[in-house]
């Protein structure tokens, strides 16, 4: 998944997203060495992706124009 926050039905809610170790995410339980391409990593870079695909959808474009 892309770690979105479910509701009490199981949706994924749109704007809320969690990290960390007190999620139902797997995790090594050690620490992930940089450029191994852990876990921890997969997992951050997939809510990342999601988080920026959301304000890429929701933006306001040509509100902050000059």
């Amino acid at each position: 998944g892309d770690s979105r926050v479910l509701d009490d039905e199981g949706r994924p809610h749109p704007r809320r997203f969690a990290l960390g170790p007190f999620t139902t995410a797997r995790s090594s339980g050690a620490f992930t060495r940089p450029r191994t391409g852990g876990p921890a990593f997969r997992q951050n870079d997939a809510a990342a992706r999601a988080a920026l695909a959301f304000l890429r959808d929701h933006s306001c474009r040509g509100r902050l124009a000059s």
